[in-house]
């Protein structure tokens, strides 16, 4: 059996890690991730996609979950979660930030590339957590 990699992102004030386990490639690239947080969200704390990633803003005050296609936000404050749906035709692919904005990166299936930025505000997300059903990110396979 392959082992496992596993790689955590330390979250601000003591709140704890986010632990990511690479559990293997299942077709033609496709990674599934396992994701669990410290602390539970929508009554969970592990989650599950195709190459599942955590990302924490530069100012600490967001958590952010996603897979292509959705992007779920944490307020580490509050706990208050939302969450932001790929354009149609559309997937993610990264986020980074610049300037203190969030970018995020995106592909469609030409493989075009392009960058979109939503922000960190409330406008561009939708209170909840979305598709992710019992800590299932739409992407996850099977």
């Amino acid at each position: 059996m392959d082992e496992v990699e596993t790689t955590s992102v330390e979250l601000p004030s003591g709140l704890g890690s986010v632990i990511s386990k690479d559990c293997g490639e299942h077709h033609q690239g496709a990674v599934d991730v396992h994701v669990e947080l410290p602390f539970p969200i929508d009554g969970r704390r592990k989650f599950r996609s195709t190459d599942l990633r955590a990302f924490v803003s530069s100012d600490e005050r967001f958590l952010f979950l996603y897979d292509a296609c959705v992007l779920v936000r944490v307020d580490l404050a509050s706990r208050e979660v939302a969450h932001f749906l790929a354009p149609r035709d559309w997937y993610f692919h990264g986020i980074t930030e610049h300037g203190g904005a969030l970018q995020v990166k995106r592909y469609d299936s030409a493989n075009q590339h392009k960058h979109l930025t939503p922000g960190c505000d409330d406008a561009c997300f939708v209170a909840g957590i979305g598709p992710v059903v019992h800590g299932r990110f739409p992407s996850a396979f099977p």
